[in-house]
């Protein structure tokens, strides 16, 4: 499955921006929390597989536009989308807002919950 999907370009006819589709790997245990039978992509050209699996949340897709002068290099434009996947990847897999999710006191207890 691709990572980093170029979609249109934007400014032109002057600058090498392009709007990108980045597709970040979720956590199996927070997967529920991402999951959204109607989602949908940006992406025309996605398969079945993969919109099943942004629909269970098992991928986030992640929008965001590249800004790159002209005179840039697609070496250097490529450098820099992967540069972002990893940061964004990063983010996502060590942002854990549901941590306690479903702890829970029972007027006696508490039950603690941990979300990896």
């Amino acid at each position: 499955m691709p990572q980093i999907i170029q979609l249109e370009r934007t400014g032109m006819p002057s600058d090498n921006n392009f709007r990108m589709a980045f597709w970040l790997d979720v956590e199996p245990e927070r997967q529920a929390f991402y999951a959204n039978p109607a989602a949908t992509s940006a992406f025309k050209g996605i398969t079945t597989t993969e919109l099943d699996a942004i629909k269970s949340g098992a991928v986030v897709e992640v929008i965001e536009t590249i800004d790159r002068p002209a005179g840039g290099t697609l070496a250097e434009f490529r450098a820099e989308a992967q540069l972002r996947l990893t940061r964004l990847q990063n983010e996502l897999t060590n942002r854990n807002p549901y941590n306690r999710y479903g702890t829970r006191f029972n007027g006696t207890s508490w039950t603690t919950v941990t979300v990896a």
